[in-house]
C-alpha cells in the first residue's frame, strides 16, 4: 500500500492528475505563493495588492459613531411672581415678576392710555431675536401679564385675582417699573 503525502484533491477542488513534488509549489499555501510573486515583482511598479484581495462583502464593515444631533429647544419663557403687602413705608402692595426666556429691550415701561377703569404698561422685549412686547393691565381686582409677538397674538401670561385691589388698594394708583431685571407692581394703599 502505497501512502500518500499529498491529498489527491487540490484547493481548488480538482483532482490532481500527476503526484506533486515537495519542493513545488503544490505544498504552499497562497499567502506564501503571493510574498514569492510579490518579491519578484518589487521591481514591478504596476503591482496593485487590491486585485488579490477579498471583496468588499468580506470586509467588516466600519463602525460609524454617529453625534446625536442637538436640535434648538424651545426657549420657555417662565415667570416667578411675588406680592407683597406693606412693601413700603406707606403700606403699598406690590407684585414682584422675575422673568427668564426673553430680553428687555428697554428700562422703561410705558403707559397705556386706555379705559378710566383700567391701567396698562408695556415695554419691548426680544424673544426669539423677534420683538414683543410685555403688556402688565390691571382691571379692577385682577392683574394681568401677558407676552405678545402682536396685538392678537399672545405667547404667553396669565391673570391673577387679588381681591385687596378694591378693598385696600388703588388699582388705578398702579406703577410698573423695572430694576435688575424684576418687575415691580406697586399700589398705593387708600387711607380711610
Amino acid at each position: 500500500m502505497k501512502l500518500r503525502s499529498i491529498p489527491p484533491i487540490t484547493s481548488t477542488g480538482s483532482n490532481r492528475k500527476t503526484s506533486a513534488r515537495f519542493d513545488g509549489l503544490a505544498h504552499m499555501s497562497i499567502g506564501r505563493y503571493m510574498s514569492i510573486k510579490r518579491k519578484s515583482e518589487e521591481d514591478d511598479e504596476s503591482w496593485d495588492i487590491t486585485k488579490y484581495s477579498k471583496s468588499d462583502f468580506n470586509k467588516k464593515s466600519i463602525k460609524k459613531i454617529t453625534t446625536p444631533i442637538i436640535y434648538d429647544t424651545e426657549q420657555k419663557i417662565k415667570s416667578i411672581i411675588d406680592m407683597f403687602y406693606n412693601y413700603n413705608d406707606e403700606g403699598d402692595f406690590a407684585i414682584i415678576l422675575e422673568f427668564s426666556g426673553f430680553e428687555f429691550l428697554s428700562s422703561k415701561f410705558n403707559r397705556i392710555d386706555g379705559n378710566n377703569d383700567t391701567r396698562s404698561y408695556f415695554i419691548p422685549i426680544n424673544y426669539k431675536e423677534k420683538i414683543s412686547r410685555l403688556y402688565l393691565t390691571t382691571t379692577g381686582d385682577v392683574f394681568e401679564y401677558k407676552i405678545n409677538k402682536t396685538v392678537d397674538d399672545r405667547l404667553y401670561g396669565d391673570d391673577i385675582y387679588i381681591p385687596k385691589l378694591l378693598q385696600e388698594y388703588d388699582s388705578l394708583s398702579m406703577t410698573a417699573t423695572l430694576k435688575n431685571n424684576w418687575v415691580i407692581v406697586t399700589y398705593k394703599k387708600i387711607n380711610l
